[in-house]
């Protein structure tokens, strides 16, 4: 298969060379920087488009501060600006601000923001915002929102980001799943946990459309094309499944869980940041499990990311912290200038969290039932091999023993021949010695009968005394021979009796080994019967977790249920305290026409008198500037009758120039109308959502009337 080609870092080749090529064009001269600038702006978007934020910082500074030179070269700000360099000059500044915005440094962000939205608002009599990119302007507000919820503002960033989701839903890169995020982490910070869920959930489908069918070959994708795509996945799956499991939906959040671990373990063989990371989504899936009361699943997975992990230093594999839910927030929606014309409240996610989660709880309940099976089996597979190996120990003990009984029986038996067969050795060689003996004796005595028969008539006193001598010897070994008998029959007995000792010791042993094995057969059956008391008590503690997130479930809708009556109860009372306010300011501008009319009607009799006091030309003169007046007071009336509060700012800022010269001319016939007209334009840039430019009037009628005693 032939590798996909690097379209993104292609096309930044080509517009980082075209840069070059415009900039030795242009060879430092300032009337042709702004294809120059024009072409910063554009690789510097691309870039932002694809997350390349390193790449994108240095062509932004340059943007920037090429940007401003080209707006100042027609003079200061103002009516004479051109369009064109007022627009790349808030583009460069937006630029800037996300890159910022991106690298945690929100406060600066907010300063460049600051910047920007000042220069649109000093050009406010321009249409910028329709001159702006949309991309462009999703990405001020997405910078602007991030910059409020890092300074604890967070309805200001709810309504900053609903104005950027508008925008961003039909991007191809990844501001779409950006603002989904941002959208994400706002409602979360506002105490709205499934609002949040959906705009993650969204967050998600969108990414996956983008990036799934690539980073499922990673080994046929290049390495920029892998990393570009790979960058918001750990984050943006890991904020997701930390907010399903946080609101109740185990089963969705552990699904997103697992996807995120397939994705970065196809990842880890290309990258070594995926490595960590699948480490990292690991151990969380672990502690998931765990807070499931799904130890032995947890404990697995705990010792895969072990294996992973290795001797990967403690400090890479910080544990990541989860956002805690906020308190419940309400906002109201951002002025339409503010917004940059965007109507927000559209496009806003619903449905994502009912369809997938009850597929994902059944999915992961089958799941669930499949791993305790499987855990069941490998259990009674295991106790199954415990209790054959503890089988084969006793029978291996029982075996020995055996073994030593019978080396120690024949050892006594071998010792007992030995002894017998010495015995009987003794025996006969004392049996032959006595006969022998005897032999000798009997042919001795034959000789000695022989003798004294031969000379019985001639035995003398010593032949007799040596006869009775023989006859003594001889009484004396017949004794000696009765005893050996006794001695015989006596070691005869000896032996029985040991061999009965033997046979009865045999016994009491074979005694002992079922005793021993009827002992070890009852522990065996304790044993299983406490396993089974384990195990039941497992599935009533499981039974219970159970019970209680879906009570937690359950109590998280009632609040989210409750939340919204209360938000739609507040909102209502925010409509009511808007038609008053308004209705109290249509009176005060009724009031306020009746006595501008009135003073204009004394104006003109005053000025009608003096006008038949002065000379025809005074009164020409005079006549052709009440015209102008005329006219500027009748456009005034004509705006704030229609209510269109740009039209009212104009038409007051209008009349305002023209009675500053009156004034000067004549303070004491135009110094009341002009204060008049310097509260109103005061109240119409107010009203307008200029607050800081409200400021100037205000302050220059409280000096006028200080200084004339008012």
């Amino acid at each position: 298969m032939n590798q996909p080609s690097d379209t993104f870092a292609q096309r930044t080749r080509r517009l980082a060379s075209e840069v070059q090529r415009l900039r030795d064009w242009a060879g430092g001269d300032p009337s042709r920087l702004g294809p120059v600038a024009d072409a910063l702006i554009e690789v510097t978007a691309h870039r932002l488009a694809g997350h390349a934020w390193a790449e994108a910082a240095a062509g932004a500074q340059e943007a920037v501060s090429l940007s401003a030179k080209l707006l100042a070269q027609h003079g200061p700000v103002g009516p004479y600006t051109a369009p064109a360099d007022a627009v790349r000059s808030i583009t460069a500044l937006v630029h800037l601000a996300l890159i910022q915005s991106a690298a945690g440094l929100h406060a600066q962000a907010e300063q460049v923001l600051a910047a920007a939205f000042g220069l649109r608002t000093q050009l406010s009599r321009i249409d910028l915002d329709s001159q702006l990119e949309p991309r462009t302007v999703a990405w001020a507000l997405l910078a602007w929102s991030r910059a409020a919820l890092a300074d604890g503002r967070v309805a200001d960033a709810n309504a900053r980001i609903d104005a950027a989701v508008a925008l961003a839903a039909t991007d191809e890169e990844f501001l779409a799943v950006d603002v989904d995020r941002a959208a994400a982490e706002a409602r979360w910070a506002a105490g709205w946990p499934e609002p949040s869920v959906e705009f993650a959930l969204r967050a998600v489908e969108r990414y996956d459309q983008r990036a799934s069918a690539v980073l499922q070959r990673p080994s046929s994708t290049p390495e920029g094309v892998l990393e570009r795509l790979s960058e918001p996945l750990f984050g943006l799956y890991s904020e997701t499944a930390d907010r399903a499991l946080a609101i109740g939906a185990p089963g969705l959040g552990l699904e997103l869980r697992r996807r995120l671990v397939d994705r970065l373990g196809a990842l880890a063989v290309r990258t070594s940041v995926a490595q960590l990371q699948l480490v990292s989504a690991l151990g969380d899936l672990a502690d998931d499990l765990r807070g499931q009361q799904r130890t032995a699943e947890a404990k697995d997975v705990a010792e895969l990311a072990s294996s992973i992990a290795g001797d990967t230093e403690a400090e890479q594999l910080a544990r990541r912290q989860r956002a805690r839910l906020g308190s419940p927030t309400s906002w109201s929606s951002l002025p339409a200038p503010d917004a940059f014309g965007v109507e927000t409240g559209a496009n806003q996610p619903t449905g994502r969290l009912a369809a997938l989660r009850g597929p994902a709880d059944a999915a992961e309940q089958r799941r669930r039932s499949e791993t305790e099976a499987e855990l069941a089996r490998r259990s009674e597979a295991a106790r199954a091999d415990e209790l054959a190996r503890a089988e084969r120990e006793r029978a291996d003990r029982a075996e020995a023993e055996r073994l030593a009984l019978e080396r120690e029986s024949a050892e006594r038996a071998a010792a007992a021949a030995a002894a017998e067969a010495e015995r009987i050795e003794n025996r006969r060689k004392r049996e032959e010695r006595i006969a022998e003996h005897e032999r000798l004796e009997q042919a001795r005595r034959a000789e000695q009968e022989a003798a004294l028969r031969a000379r019985v008539s001639d035995e003398t006193p010593q032949e007799r005394v040596e006869r009775e001598e023989l006859e003594r010897l001889a009484a004396e070994l017949a004794e000696l021979e009765a005893e050996e008998a006794a001695r015989a029959e006596r070691e005869a007995a000896e032996l029985a009796a040991l061999e009965a000792q033997l046979a009865a010791e045999e016994a009491e042993r074979e005694q002992a080994r079922a005793e021993r094995a009827e002992r070890e057969r009852i522990e065996a059956e304790e044993l299983e019967q406490e396993r089974l008391a384990v195990e039941q008590a497992e599935l009533e503690r499981q039974a219970l977790a159970a019970q209680r997130a879906e009570a937690e479930r359950l109590r998280l809708v009632e609040l989210a249920e409750a939340q919204a009556r209360e938000r739609a109860e507040r909102e209502e009372a925010e409509r009511l305290a808007r038609e008053q306010a308004e209705r109290a300011e249509a009176e005060a501008q009724a009031r306020e026409r009746a006595e501008r009319e009135e003073a204009e009607r004394l104006a003109r009799e005053r000025a009608e008198r003096e006008e038949a006091e002065q000379p025809a030309t005074e009164q020409a003169d005079r006549g052709g500037v009440e015209q102008d007046l005329e006219r500027a007071r009748a456009q005034l009336d004509e705006a704030s009758t229609a209510g269109k509060r740009r039209d009212v700012r104009a038409a007051s800022e209008e009349l305002v120039d023209m009675l500053r010269d009156r004034y000067a001319a004549d303070p004491e016939q135009y110094l009341t109308e002009f204060l008049d007209a310097l509260d109103q334009l005061a109240t119409a840039r107010w009203q307008a959502g200029d607050w800081w430019g409200s400021r100037g009037p205000a302050k220059e009628a409280k000096t006028l009337r200080k200084a004339h005693g008012r």
